[in-house]
């Protein structure tokens, strides 16, 4: 083979070798994006049922408290005007925080 013939072949190697390069690395690039896009899903998801566990555990604990002063308040009833306002006064706080859905 004569001399020139070699070089384009070496060419026609680099060439191809530098597009198969190229298309490993897109490849690489796009499933390493695909895998932290999941990742970082799959982090937002457990936050938010993290986030969704300590507001229920916040209303049970609430809740617990306000049923507990109404029951304070309501055996024996109240006979004097502050104890009924007290009683009145967490009543209410149960329907705002909707203690009797529980």
């Amino acid at each position: 083979m004569a001399p020139g013939r070699i070089n384009r072949y070496t060419l026609l190697t680099v060439i191809v070798g530098a597009l198969v390069s190229c298309l490993v690395a897109v490849g690489i690039s796009v499933t390493m994006a695909k895998q932290s896009l999941e990742r970082d899903q799959d982090a937002r998801a457990a936050q938010l049922e993290h986030e969704r566990a300590q507001r229920v555990q916040t209303k049970i604990a609430t809740c617990t408290l306000i049923n507990t002063m109404i029951a304070v308040y309501t055996d024996p009833v109240p006979v004097t005007e502050t104890g009924r306002k007290a009683l009145k006064a967490w009543t209410d706080l149960g329907l705002i925080f909707r203690c009797q859905e529980n």
